[in-house]
């Protein structure tokens, strides 16, 4: 029975690292695609507009293999070295969560509540690539 679980758990394993790695390069594809298109009708805000697709996709892809190695660290091995591993990990990807927050969006993320309850909200490089 705790072998069946185990078994399950792998395949879970791989499903998000599998559907992390693809959220990747599906979204640095689009974002590649969309981007060629915008330098071929001379879009002004081709540049910026590609940051902020490649920074989802990134911020996706990341969110999903981190799933994949918080279930693999907790339910396959559960060793004090691999949850050291996973912390590490978790900051380093936090991290980066931070920085790809604040180039997407303009702003810190935790001070999002003071620009979404008010008019002082700065406009986000995505936002000012926007036509009104």
């Amino acid at each position: 029975m705790m072998n069946d679980w185990l078994e399950y758990a792998e395949i879970a394993v791989r499903i998000m690292e599998t559907l992390g790695i693809l959220v990747l390069l599906v979204g640095t594809v689009i974002a590649g695609v969309r981007w060629g298109w915008r330098m071929w009708h001379r879009a002004p805000d081709a540049y910026v507009k590609v940051r902020a697709e490649l920074g989802k996709a990134i911020l996706l892809g990341l969110e999903l293999l981190v799933a994949g190695d918080i279930i693999k660290t907790l339910l396959v091995d559960p060793t004090l070295e691999a949850v050291g591993a996973l912390g590490l990990l978790v900051l380093v990807r936090t991290v980066l969560s931070w920085a790809l927050s604040i180039e997407i969006d303009g702003y810190l993320p935790w001070k999002k509540w003071q620009y979404t309850h008010g008019d002082q909200q700065p406009e986000s490089p995505s936002a000012q690539a926007r036509p009104n």
